[in-house]
């Protein structure tokens, strides 16, 4: 069932009052199936997602109209002007007047992808386990060479089998398989998780956590925690036939959000090829000093292919890149999102602020400095502003539209 035509609808009356009956009915469904759709592919609750895109639109209007506070929470949705002033508060950290005349720039947009896997979010128990590790010089197939190993160590055995990644032990390659056991050296873990199903194919497994990382997750209004990720194997005669993947999460206090920057002092040695992979590596293999100790790193995708580069504190390099002066959107994640979605995502802001962008003008720049298991990013994108906005420019007030 397609939940797009529904949220569509849901979009264009963002400010009424919704009757979730009447919206499940619409999409033929009841309305706990409705509610379990919409979160597994929005990443959001529908009450949630519902507040979030009405404050999205009101402070859009307090940036950009003369309207009161009082209009404006009637337009958008909320109750009445102390309701709109507690949400602005809880959510940017200001009250309404100095978001208007702030930097700052809050985005919720409306949701236009497409689930590719259905994604679970609740509470999941994975049971004390007994670790066993399989070593093996060959990393491709290691997975089902290790279940052989497993039931060849253990015939007969029928509970629920978990594994994951392990530490490598010089040229071997490690996995470890967590097993039910009366020798249990790991105790019962409960948290959220996020959780999504895939077939035992190695591709559709890898495109499976790519989707739950760095497209579901990115966009929700969750966050990875430091608990350890696990695969469970679902078995069907013996044999593992689908994959049930276990992301640990919590919620986040903060989305991303975008500002609006000036002139930003930003130094790249960068490298192009026709694959990222491949400009990485000639980065790697050119400035290995300055990649050595850098913590930010610049990807830009573009028609010829990609380039890629390490920040540098000034341009002393003949192959520098140093960022032309101008006005440039920023779009600050606090975990690595998928960089064509939210180039998409920067560039939907940018048209409805009146504001001249291109694809070809965006770039992400990845931050380490947490740690390279922890990566957040920041997207770029130079625009041109409008003549209205140039004008407020000169009054220290960057007040273009907000979607």
């Amino acid at each position: 069932m397609l939940l797009e035509p529904l949220l569509a609808k849901l979009e264009q009356n963002i400010a009424d009052d919704h009757n979730m009956q009447r919206l499940a009915q619409a999409g033929l469904l009841s309305r706990s199936q409705l509610y379990r759709e919409l979160y597994s592919v929005i990443g959001h609750t529908m009450g949630e997602y519902i507040r979030r895109r009405r404050l999205s639109n009101a402070l859009a209007l307090i940036k950009t109209s003369q309207f009161s506070l009082a209009d404006i929470a009637c337009r958008c949705g909320f109750s009445s002007q102390s309701a709109l002033n507690r949400a602005v508060r809880q959510t940017v950290g200001m009250t309404p007047s100095a978001y208007k005349t702030g930097e700052a720039y809050y985005f919720f947009p409306p949701f236009a992808g497409q689930a590719l896997f259905p994604v679970s979010v609740k509470p999941e128990h994975i049971p004390a386990t007994q670790c066993l590790r399989y070593y093996d010089p060959k990393y491709i197939g290691i997975e089902d060479r290790a279940l052989e190993w497993l039931f060849a160590q253990r015939p007969g055995y029928n509970g629920r089998v978990f594994g994951r990644s392990g530490k490598q032990l010089g040229a071997e390659s490690c996995y470890e398989l967590y097993i039910e056991s009366d020798q249990a050296d790991h105790p019962v873990i409960s948290a959220l998780f996020a959780t999504t199903t895939a077939p035992n194919e190695e591709a559709k497994i890898n495109a499976a956590w790519d989707y739950l990382y760095l497209a579901w997750l990115a966009g929700s209004m969750f966050e990875r925690t430091e608990q350890p990720y696990f695969e469970e194997y679902i078995m069907k005669n013996g044999r593992p036939v689908k994959l049930r993947l276990f992301l640990p999460i919590q919620r986040r206090a903060d989305c991303a959000n975008i500002t609006l920057e000036q002139n930003p002092a930003l130094h790249f040695v960068v490298a192009s090829a026709k694959t990222e992979k491949a400009a990485a590596r000639d980065v790697m293999a050119n400035y290995p000093q300055a990649a050595q100790h850098a913590r930010e790193f610049y990807v830009q995708h573009n028609a010829h292919g990609c380039t890629c580069g390490v920040r540098v504190g000034e341009p002393n390099e003949e192959h520098t890149l140093t960022l032309p002066p101008g006005h440039y959107l920023v779009l600050h994640s606090p975990v690595m999102g998928d960089y064509h979605a939210l180039c998409e995502r920067l560039l939907a802001f940018a048209a409805g602020n009146n504001m001249a962008a291109q694809r070809e003008d965006c770039f992400a720049v990845y931050d380490a400095h947490a740690g390279f298991k922890n990566l957040g990013m920041k997207l770029y994108c130079s625009v041109k502003l409008s003549q209205n906005n140039e004008n407020l420019e000169l009054c220290e007030k960057t007040t273009p539209r907000q979607m």
